[in-house]
């Protein structure tokens, strides 16, 4: 309806009024809102970080001392073999954490061990040589091949008046600690992180989603780790988000936990705030445009037919006259209208006649490009379904499968060693087939969401500088146990002129484990070493064994997707066929080469490069 110049006004003013009064007052209570939504979601999550940071001190704090106190009892040195197993065996079974402990004499031969396997010299083993000479060493957080449980390995010299007489050195599982964390619910998208004092991750809600396990170079680590407790809000998070994060410190160990929530779930608690008063905004301007349009009839009465006779010309219907009766200058405009419309009615009419002739041409024209756009569209649409199906697939293993397997192999583990109570030799037999299987498949998932994120082109290089020997501590400690179980020894050797590397640190780490995991798999008597040297710009990895060796047609096979060729086919032997495939994308995108070398029957070398320079991703 359209009113005169007073009508125009008066609604104006009704519309005006309303919609600053409301818009201010809502502004406000928008700001308000916000902020005591936050201050709300940061005091429950500094509770919360408090409480869990109080369980983790409880259930770890008391591990290492024990550890050191146990190094320090002068009665060690003078006990039976069989008495010092007995005192090791009942640490273990007081702290469930320690998975294995060993004693040795300075000679590096073990006196006794936790467990059932046998006893073997550990002279060679880096952390030994460390506490031989008398200073105690903590490894990084790493995670265990193939059961992925965060560990942590503590080496100490057993002193007697001053001297050293034996080393004691503890495997430590933070598995408990990790599934703690991961069955927390903070709501959301949010998670908890437990961080060690190097900002390494012990344990993290969304483990598997984790980039690396260094996560220093986040604010709100940072902050904890130097003793602070607050919130933190807007810095980036290990996963890209920007989040609100609040902390507490573990003083006992020199730890922290931070709960991280993603800044968007936030607003969207707000929005609902927000959307309430959106509503009750426009409900305001709607009951002051109607105010406004009844006073305005009331005051522009006399012209209201005529209008409406307007808005129904304007929406084309020109069937109906204006039914005015009066002499005045109304009456003037409303003969006047009915003679437009009549002239109006007219002109429609000739220009529906062409425009039907016109549309008849244009639709034979484009029928055809209409049907292939059709065909178009239905095939974007199949291949959008077929991705959805992809990710949902991926997604859907990921939760339910690596999770509910990781339990299965850590609990069939501690029946085959006797934590759960006495077993047959069937029972042994069968619980050992399950625990072979599920590594496995839980390997051969992981390599699967691995290749998958590769191909997707969703991996992303993390260059940092970092030192060799941070590396190596990270690979060397777990493929040594892999190595003694089997019967091996595993040397590695430095040149002097390489100090630190510029690279992706973790992928590195993952193509080395993948390596030597391959190298300790094939071989079944011998050795096997790792050479890092320099060459013509050049980092050089090599890795040699006495395995079971590859045919030289063989060799370029191996890198392929689900290869496994020649003996270890025949044999055998258990594998995916994605670790050297899932390496070979790694070092590639990293600009470096990787090939083997190999005679049948007589072990294998193979050999990647990394540019000293980067390289950046395809």
């Amino acid at each position: 309806m359209r009113f005169n110049r007073l009508s125009h006004q008066i609604l104006l003013v009704f519309v005006l009024v309303i919609i600053v009064c409301l818009g201010i007052s809502g502004w406000y209570m928008l700001q308000i809102s916000g902020n005591i939504v936050t201050r709300k979601i940061s005091e429950g999550d500094q509770n919360f970080a408090g409480r869990i940071a109080q369980e983790v001190a409880a259930e770890m704090a008391s591990v290492k001392p024990t550890l050191t106190l146990l190094a320090q009892t002068r009665g060690l040195r003078f006990m039976e073999a069989t008495e010092v197993k007995g005192e090791i065996d009942r640490v273990q079974k007081s702290f469930p954490e320690i998975t294995n402990i060993y004693v040795a004499d300075v000679e590096g031969k073990q006196i006794a061990r936790t467990g059932t396997e046998e006893l073997e010299s550990v002279s060679k083993i880096w952390s030994f040589q460390v506490a031989k000479g008398g200073d105690e060493l903590v490894s990084d957080i790493y995670l265990k091949p193939v059961t992925s449980e965060p560990m942590q390995t503590i080496t100490l010299p057993i002193m007697d008046s001053g001297a050293v007489v034996g080393v004691l050195s503890a495997d430590i599982s933070f598995q408990r600690v990790m599934c703690s964390v991961m069955d927390i619910d903070v709501g959301g998208n949010g998670n908890v992180v437990v961080v060690a004092d190097n900002g390494r991750v012990v344990a993290h809600t969304h483990m598997e989603q984790v980039p690396e396990l260094d996560l220093s170079r986040l604010s709100a680590v940072e902050a904890v780790l130097a003793g602070e407790e607050g919130t933190m809000k807007g810095y980036t998070d290990e996963l890209g988000r920007q989040v609100l994060g609040s902390y507490t410190p573990i003083r006992e160990l020199g730890w922290g936990v931070v709960i991280q929530r993603p800044l968007a779930d936030i607003d969207a608690e707000v929005g609902q705030l927000r959307t309430t008063i959106l509503w009750v905004t426009i409900a305001g301007v709607f009951l002051a445009v109607l105010a406004g349009a009844l006073v305005a009839r009331q005051i522009a009465k006399p012209i209201g037919q005529l209008a409406s006779a307007s808005e129904r010309v304007a929406q084309g219907d020109l069937s109906t006259p204006v039914d005015v009766k009066s002499s005045n200058e109304v009456g003037v405009l409303a003969h006047s209208f009915n003679q437009m419309i009549v002239s109006l009615k007219k002109s429609r009419d000739e220009l529906q006649q062409w425009g039907e002739e016109l549309e008849r041409r244009v639709h034979e024209r484009t029928a055809e490009l209409e049907q292939r756009s059709q065909e178009l569209a239905d095939t974007n649409v199949s291949l959008e379904e077929m991705s959805r199906h992809k990710s949902q697939f991926l997604a859907n293993m990921s939760h339910e499968l690596r999770t509910p397997l990781n339990s299965i192999i850590g609990y069939t583990k501690l029946m085959l060693d006797g934590l759960e109570g006495d077993i047959n030799e069937e029972q042994q037999k069968d619980l050992h087939t399950v625990y072979t299987n599920s590594k496995y498949l839980l390997e051969l998932i992981n390599g699967l969401l691995d290749l998958s994120k590769i191909e997707a082109g969703k991996v992303v290089l993390s260059y940092q500088t970092f030192s060799i020997s941070e590396l190596l501590a990270g690979v060397i400690p777990s493929m040594e146990q892999l190595a003694r179980e089997k019967g091996l020894t595993l040397t590695y050797s430095v040149a002097p002129d390489i100090d630190h590397l510029y690279a992706d640190k973790a992928k590195t780490k993952q193509v080395l484990i993948n390596i030597l995991g391959n190298a300790v798999k094939f071989t079944n008597e011998g050795s096997i070493k790792l050479d890092v040297a320099e060459s013509d710009g050049d980092f050089i990895f090599s890795v040699t064994d006495t395995g079971i060796g590859i045919k030289e047609k063989d060799l370029e096979a191996i890198f392929d997707s689900f290869r496994q060729v020649g003996p270890a086919q025949i044999a055998g032997y258990e594998g995916t066929g994605l670790g050297l495939a899932i390496s070979k994308q790694f070092v590639e995108m990293q600009g470096g080469r990787i090939w083997a070398d190999s005679e049948l029957g007589k072990g294998s070398t193979f050999t990647l490069t990394l540019p000293k320079k980067r390289v950046a991703s395809p």
